[in-house]
């Protein structure tokens, strides 16, 4: 059986994009425990018993949340994936 993915990638720095589960359960074990990580840990136990699209969205925002807050979040990255998902939102 396949690896849920996240949502989107999710890229931090000096490190290829993190696109599933297991891409975050590994770099996860490179970083000291913080209370972000730590909900990042209870969330992809939650993705992995029932891999929903509301539990894979969850998930992925929580991983882009804990690497903004850690200061590892790619800005160059992140900025591409904003745009992308500000283009497809439309005015009223």
């Amino acid at each position: 059986m396949s690896c849920p993915a996240l949502i989107r990638p999710v890229t931090p720095n000096d490190h290829p994009p993190l696109r599933t589960l297991d891409d975050v359960s590994a770099y996860m074990g490179s970083l000291p425990r913080t209370r972000q990580w730590e909900t990042v840990a209870t969330l992809i136990r939650e993705a992995r018993d029932g891999p929903t699209e509301t539990a894979l969205h969850e998930l992925t925002q929580q991983v882009e949340m804990a690497l903004f807050l850690d200061l590892r979040l790619d800005p160059a990255a992140f900025a591409v994936q904003l745009a992308q998902l500000m283009g497809r939102v439309r005015a009223p």
